[in-house]
């Protein structure tokens, strides 16, 4: 994705956006909020992709910020230093990290209907982490199940 409002040339300072609606200082929120859901749904279905974006932009809604839950400590596997993950990044022709992108803008914007249930977790069902007894299961989408 090209920025978009005189990048770099000092026009407009201040007032830059990609993909022609977001603010420069928004583009971590995006490219992080994306990234976590390739890292984290990489090889599931379109839905569960989609969930994953949403439980990120739920708890964000409760005042706390994208960057701000993605980076919390140990709140996503692919975020954490032991994590394998953790290194992996998407390449310039990555096809559905563009569509995750994609994705991601309908999330945060809105636009895309929340098919979790407003939950602000989620788990594989191949565990059954503890933390997961205290809450209420909304949606299940492949092997990840998700709760408020």
């Amino acid at each position: 994705m090209a920025a978009r409002g005189g990048l770099g040339d000092g026009a407009d300072a201040g007032v830059e956006t990609i993909t022609g609606m977001w603010k420069i200082e928004e583009i971590p929120k995006i490219y992080l909020t994306a990234l976590c859901a390739w890292r984290e749904a990489r090889g599931c279905s379109v839905e569960a992709i989609r969930g994953v974006l949403h439980v990120i932009d739920n708890r964000a809604r409760q005042g706390v910020g994208h960057v701000e839950v993605i980076l919390k400590s140990k709140q996503f596997a692919s975020f954490t230093p032991e994590s394998a993950e953790a290194t992996r990044f998407p390449g310039a022709d990555d096809r559905l990290f563009h569509q995750i992108l994609e994705f991601t803008e309908q999330v945060i914007m809105g636009q895309d209907p929340d098919l979790t249930g407003g939950a602000t977790a989620y788990y594989d069902s191949s565990v059954r982490p503890d933390w997961a007894e205290t809450m209420t299961r909304t949606a299940q989408m492949g092997t990840f199940v998700f709760l408020k």
